[in-house]
């Protein structure tokens, strides 16, 4: 969706060094892939790469986990928007004065919006041509091969099992 507003991306993720060179972010097509399993401290490094601005727009998709980097990556009064807010192992998100103070970014909570919102933006997504990354299909007898699959953390992209009605 950013790319529709030739918006620069930069794409955090467990990346190892194969997906990087075969088969590029899909979105980062026009800015910086960062590896936080290589590079823990990876919200200094989104500061860098934006010349130490930060970024303006944060999308958090892990909450607790990474709320505190996604602080040290946002720009000053940048925004955050917050997917999750828990998880088995920390069921709250905290957030250190030292990571608020680095950005004074607002958090925003993100719900699913309505139809209308749903629709506007299956149109937009047609008009840009905007397609998911596949890392693989898998057949319906191989559904806990699939599930173990995603679990693993190793998934490029969606993982796709048919139903046949």
């Amino acid at each position: 969706m950013a790319h529709a507003r030739t918006t620069a991306v930069s794409a955090v993720r467990r990346d190892d060094a194969e997906r990087r060179e075969g088969r590029p972010s899909q979105g980062a097509r026009r800015g910086h892939v960062v590896n936080y399993a290589e590079n823990p401290e990876w919200g200094l490094t989104v500061r860098e790469l934006t010349g130490g601005r930060g970024a303006d727009l944060v999308v958090e998709i892990n909450g607790p986990d990474t709320i505190e980097q996604s602080m040290r990556a946002a720009a000053l009064y940048g925004q955050i928007v917050l997917l999750i807010t828990g998880n088995p192992r920390r069921p709250g998100i905290e957030i250190s004065n030292a990571a608020y103070a680095a950005s004074l970014a607002t958090i925003r909570r993100v719900f699913v919006g309505s139809r209308d919102h749903f629709e506007s933006m299956n149109r937009a997504l047609t008009l840009h041509g905007t397609r998911p990354v596949i890392d693989r299909v898998y057949g319906f007898d191989e559904v806990h091969e699939a599930f173990r699959h995603y679990e693993s953390g190793a998934a490029f992209g969606k993982l796709v099992i048919p139903v046949v009605a």
